[in-house]
C-alpha cells in the first residue's frame, strides 16, 4: 500500500464517525479498494492502532468547564457499553458515512420511534499512552429500548465503547462547537491519567 493509501485510511479511519469527512480522503480509500488493492483487514487495522498510538497526542481541553466534564465522563467509564451497528434504510434514504450526529436527526425526525442518543466512543489506548480520549459520536434507541449505531464506517475502523454524553442537547452542541474552534474536530476531547 503506498504512501498515500496509508494517509487515506489513517484520515477516514480517525473522522469515520464525525461530521468532519473528507470527499477525497473517502474517495482515495474507494480507489484504493477498487485497483484491488490486496491488503487484509488485520493489516489495516494493526496499521491504524499503530497510527493511533504513535502519532496522536494529548490535546488539552479549550477550557477548565470540559476538563471538568472529560473527568466526568471518566468517572462513568464503567457505563460504557459496545453498541451494535445496525444499517437502515427508509424511502430510500441510507445513513452516510461520516454523519453519524446527521444520521441520528435524521432517523428521529422520520417519526419510526427512533429518538437521537448523543455521546462518546471512549479510547483508552490499552494504558499505553497517559490520557484517554473521547470522540464524539451519535447512535440511535430504537423503540424497543435498544441502543443501535447505523452510521457506516469503513473496513478497519475499531468498535469502541460508547458512553452517553448525559447532558442537554445544546451543551453537547457548544462543546462540539468549542472543540471544532480549537482543533477542527470533535474526536479529541482528553483527559490526563495515570498509567497503570
Amino acid at each position: 500500500m503506498n504512501s498515500q493509501a496509508k494517509k487515506a485510511y489513517y484520515f477516514v479511519y480517525i473522522h469515520q464517525t464525525h461530521s468532519v469527512a473528507s470527499y477525497n480522503g473517502t474517495k482515495a480509500v474507494n480507489s484504493c479498494y477498487q485497483s484491488g488493492a490486496n491488503m487484509r483487514i488485520s493489516m489495516i487495522s494493526k496499521y491504524l492502532n499503530y497510527l493511533m498510538l504513535n502519532h496522536l497526542n494529548y490535546s488539552k481541553p479549550p477550557s477548565k468547564k470540559l476538563a471538568k466534564y472529560a473527568e466526568s465522563l471518566h468517572k462513568r467509564k464503567h457505563e460504557c457499553q459496545f453498541v451494535p451497528k445496525e444499517i437502515i434504510e427508509l424511502d430510500g434514504w441510507h445513513p452516510l458515512h461520516n454523519q453519524c450526529h446527521s444520521n441520528v436527526l435524521i432517523l428521529e425526525a422520520y417519526g419510526e420511534g427512533f429518538s437521537a442518543v448523543h455521546g462518546w466512543l471512549y479510547l483508552d489506548f490499552d494504558g499505553t499512552t497517559d490520557f484517554v480520549r473521547f470522540i464524539a459520536h451519535s447512535v440511535v434507541l430504537n423503540a424497543e429500548g435498544r441502543l443501535i449505531d447505523v452510521t457506516p464506517t469503513f473496513a478497519g475502523a475499531g468498535h469502541y465503547p460508547f458512553i452517553t454524553a448525559n447532558i442537554g442537547n445544546l451543551e453537547y452542541e457548544a462543546i462540539l462547537n468549542s472543540l471544532l474552534k480549537k482543533f477542527g474536530t470533535t474526536d479529541c476531547l482528553d483527559l490526563r491519567v495515570k498509567i497503570k
